[in-house]
């Protein structure tokens, strides 16, 4: 088959806002690349699912009728190829029934299954691994774990990307207009949270500099804090001189979204020590790392002061992260070329 004339379907959890998840930038990577797609999102509330451990009886319902309307969904559209993003409700049973229906059937999750979290991961995804054709991952780690459980190469990595269509400015690396000192852009957690109170506990005076935005900053005292969503979060990671990037527990050793998103703004990106993040962006060239909250102190300290020196960085950063390698058609390239051996 011509992957042209393929109908991919995506399917998520949940309806995808605009400006945010990865299904939303894989669906506009696949249609610049003029591949048909569509969409299928479950209608369950992820409160039933938070707190289960299993499937009780008014769950199973729930989840078991979703299943029938995925099946008829993929039958009255003609789907070809099937791409899941997380698969918190997607039963092993029904990717079972979609393989034997000739169907090519991939995961890409940009969580760690293995999570314990609740909103992270929950039973079904875990238990549904191993049904998948494909289990694409931001993490070699997490990779290594599924095909050495399994005894397969069917866990594939497949870092996070740029999305290029959510930054509609060009960054100015001659006479650049910040607004703010320090900035994390996040949406805060208790692990976020205690990441910045141990930074402000090494130099109180950093809460003077600090800006952190996103979601639910304003349980955190002393600093300014502002929820900023969307294209304007973009803007803000180019009106600060430096940005902050802290992994969380499971992502330490590889990297988020943020690794792509700060550089691609034209940012200077000050990023917790990790090999993967450091294989995509050069320490000194395309980026600065640190190992410990200590040396994280120092180096926003030392870098304030650096101005050439900082934007030749974040110069150095934005042409890496605006090469096509880096672009999610890049990762949809990856995808196609699985799915063409199926």
């Amino acid at each position: 088959m011509n992957l042209k004339d393929a109908k991919i379907l995506l399917v998520g959890d949940y309806p995808t806002p605009v400006y945010s998840g990865t299904l939303g930038s894989f669906k506009r990577a696949f249609d610049a690349l003029n591949y048909t797609t569509l969409e299928f999102y479950f209608n369950i509330n992820s409160k039933y699912l938070r707190f289960a451990k299993y499937l009780n009886s008014t769950l199973k319902l729930l989840v078991i009728n979703e299943q029938k309307r995925l099946l008829n969904f993929i039958k009255q559209n003609n789907i070809t190829h099937v791409l899941v993003f997380k698969g918190s409700y997607l039963l092993p049973n029904t990717i079972e029934e979609i393989k034997s229906k000739g169907l090519v059937i991939a995961n890409f999750n940009p969580d760690n299954p293995f999570n314990t979290v609740r909103a992270s991961s929950n039973f079904i995804i875990r238990e549904g691994i191993k049904n998948y054709h494909y289990y694409y991952s931001w993490s070699k780690e997490i990779c290594n774990a599924i095909n050495q459980s399994d005894n397969t190469d069917k866990a594939i990595y497949l870092p996070f990307a740029v999305d290029k269509s959510l930054i509609d400015f060009q960054p100015d690396f001659n006479s650049p207009d910040y607004t703010y000192q320090l900035a994390f852009g996040a949406n805060a957690d208790k692990e976020r949270i205690n990441q910045i109170q141990e930074l402000l506990k090494i130099d109180a005076g950093l809460s003077e500099l600090l800006f952190v935005f996103g979601n639910g900053w304003n349980k955190l005292k002393n600093v300014r804090s502002k929820e900023i969503k969307g294209k304007d979060y973009f803007k803000t990671i180019a009106q600060s001189k430096i940005n902050l990037n802290f992994l969380r527990t499971q992502n330490k050793g590889a990297h988020n979204l943020r690794t792509f998103e700060i550089p691609a703004c034209g940012g200077f990106m000050l990023h917790e020590y990790s090999e993967e993040a450091m294989e995509l962006f050069k320490p000194h060239e395309h980026a600065v790392y640190f190992s410990s909250m200590e040396e994280c102190v120092d180096k926003i300290k030392f870098y304030l002061k650096q101005d050439e020196l900082r934007l030749k960085i974040a110069q150095n950063g934005y042409i890496q992260a605006m090469k096509y390698e880096n672009s999610y058609e890049a990762r949809v390239d990856a995808i196609i070329q699985k799915f063409k051996f199926n």
